[in-house]
């Protein structure tokens, strides 16, 4: 969950108030009108173990009661989105499931030169839907 400094009154500060293996209960205040300037959006990011049929359940009880239900099976097909109410009225965004071999990596390399130069090396990563990543360079000294 996102920490961010507003809005002021403690009582509308997110709070994380139940953490066990089987779920996760929050409070968060969201609103565009007492943001401050900072984003009026918060995000909890999961790490979840299951099968594919193993199903996330959203329970909100603010602006309206309502339960999202959908499997990690479902999850990993899209994202979805799911309103507290009608059009234009809260919502929440269910971004698609990832799975651990698609977030994680392995790699080594052994440099092998006789140089009496500096050298850098960066990793650069493309990801299976073109987009990238890369490292800060890593600076070699020269060999004495």
């Amino acid at each position: 969950m996102r920490n961010q400094t507003g809005p002021y009154e403690e009582d509308k500060r997110n709070k994380i108030t139940g953490v066990n293996e089987r779920s996760c209960q929050f409070i968060s205040y969201t609103s565009r009108d007492e943001a401050f300037g900072e984003r009026a959006t918060n995000s909890v990011i999961l790490e979840l173990q299951g099968s594919p049929e193993t199903e996330l359940e959203i329970s909100v009880s603010l602006p309206t009661e309502t339960t999202y239900r959908k499997s990690l099976k479902e999850l990993a097909a899209s994202n979805d989105i799911f309103f507290t109410g009608g059009m234009g009225s809260g919502s929440v965004m269910i971004h698609r499931v990832v799975f651990s071999e698609n977030y994680s990596s392995e790699f080594s390399y052994r440099e092998q030169r006789n140089s009496d130069t500096t050298d850098w090396y960066y990793v650069r990563v493309i990801q299976a839907n073109g987009s990238m990543a890369w490292s800060s360079p890593v600076w070699l000294n020269a060999k004495k």
